[in-house]
């Protein structure tokens, strides 16, 4: 088997994951509110907005991932102790590459990176 053969098999799994939550992986649409680069302008305020997963890493019970549209790219940021344990490991169903819609606030992290 080859490397792009384990990728895609492992991308299936995860699919079937998805549907077994009972999450619609290709929901029909997303109400986008703000391009990426308006949230990077809303500090503080909550945003909703799209777009293709660049990568994803975790750090013990935090998560980032940098999240690009058309205008721009935003860090996203996830607690474990905000999402819970189920939700938190839901998080490691998703793919770089994926298309996805968040809605949360927009704030600094201890670093200085803009994120939602």
């Amino acid at each position: 088997m080859t490397t792009s053969d384990n990728i895609r098999e492992e991308r299936l799994k995860k699919l079937e994951k998805i549907r077994a939550l009972g999450i619609n992986p290709y929901p029909a649409n997303f109400d986008k509110k703000q391009s990426i680069a308006q949230t990077r302008e809303m500090e503080g305020k909550v945003v909703k907005t799209a777009g293709r997963i660049l990568s994803f890493r975790t750090h013990g019970n935090i998560a980032f991932a940098d999240l690009k549209d058309e205008t721009g790219k935003i860090q996203l940021f996830f607690k474990k102790t905000e999402l819970g344990d189920e939700s938190y490991k839901n998080l490691m169903l998703l793919d770089i590459g994926d298309y996805v819609g968040v809605e949360g606030t927009v704030t600094k992290t201890i670093a200085g990176e803009l994120s939602i």
